[in-house]
C-alpha cells in the first residue's frame, strides 16, 4: 500500500463534518489548511477554533481565480470538498442558497480551481448514500456534483455516507437526529439477523466517526478514483 505525506486543504471546513475533520487531521499531525469562506456566519468562531487546533486558516474568496492562485502558491496533496446546504438554510437565505448553487456550483468552482492550481491533488468529495437516484432535488444535486468530479480529470474519491448526525451538532436538526436514532435501532436488528454488511453500510455516523474514516484516505492510494460507501472506511 502506497503511503503519502499529505498536505491537506479542506473546503467546507466550517460544517459539522468539516470541523471534526480539521480537528482529527491536526491531532494526527497532518499539515492542514481550513478554508473559511469570507461570508460565512461562523467565520470568526471557526477561525479561532481551527487556529487553536494547529490548522492554518485560509479565507480566500470563493472564485476560480482566487482559489487557483492559493492552490498554486502552496499546492496541497489532498483537497477535501465537504460542501452542502440544507432546506432550512435555503429558506433562511431567502432562496439564495440552494442545492444547485451550493452543492453543485460551488463544487464546480472548487474543481476548476484545483485543475488550474493543483492538478496533481487528490480530491475527496463527501456525497450521500442515495446519489445516483433522482428521487429528490438533494440527490439530483449530489449526482450532478459526482459527475463533475469524475469528468474533471483529477484523482478523486467519492464517499457516500448515510445519516451524519450527533448530539454535538451546532444546528438543531431534530428530524434528522430522530431519523438517525430510529435507523440505527432498525439496523441493529437487521445486523443481528445476519445482514451485517447492509447494516454497516446504512448505519448513521457521527461527525467525529466519519472524520476518522475520511482522514485515512489522505494516507494511502487505496481509494483513488473510486466511489465508496462509509463502511469501507471502518476499522477492520
Amino acid at each position: 500500500m502506497k503511503r503519502y505525506k499529505p498536505k491537506v486543504f479542506i473546503i467546507g471546513a466550517t460544517g459539522y463534518t468539516g470541523q471534526h475533520l480539521v480537528r482529527t487531521l491536526c491531532q494526527q499531525n497532518t499539515p492542514t489548511v481550513a478554508h473559511v469562506r469570507p461570508d460565512s456566519p461562523r467565520a470568526e468562531a471557526c477561525c479561532e477554533r481551527f487556529s487553536s487546533w494547529g490548522a492554518r486558516v485560509d479565507r480566500t474568496p470563493f472564485t476560480v481565480a482566487a482559489l487557483a492562485s492559493t492552490f498554486a502558491s502552496d499546492p496541497p496533496s489532498h483537497i477535501y470538498c465537504l460542501l452542502g446546504t440544507t432546506r432550512r438554510r435555503s429558506r433562511e437565505s431567502g432562496g439564495h442558497e440552494t442545492y444547485q448553487s451550493v452543492d453543485v456550483a460551488l463544487t464546480e468552482t472548487a474543481l476548476e480551481a484545483a485543475k488550474l492550481g493543483a492538478a496533481s491533488a487528490h480530491l475527496i468529495y463527501l456525497s450521500a448514500i442515495g446519489a445516483g437516484r433522482t428521487t429528490s432535488a438533494y440527490l439530483r444535486a449530489r449526482t450532478s456534483a459526482e459527475a463533475l468530479i469524475r469528468q474533471s480529470g483529477l484523482a478523486y474519491t467519492v464517499v457516500r455516507p448515510s445519516f451524519i448526525s450527533g448530539s454535538d451538532r451546532d444546528e438543531r436538526r431534530v428530524g434528522e437526529r430522530l431519523g438517525a436514532i430510529v435507523t440505527s435501532s432498525a439496523l441493529n436488528l437487521v445486523g443481528a439477523l445476519g445482514a451485517r454488511r447492509f447494516a454497516a453500510r446504512y448505519r448513521p455516523r457521527s461527525g467525529a466517526e466519519l472524520a476518522l474514516g475520511l482522514a485515512t484516505i489522505a494516507k494511502s492510494s487505496t481509494f483513488c478514483n473510486k466511489t465508496i460507501f462509509a463502511d469501507a472506511l471502518d476499522p477492520t
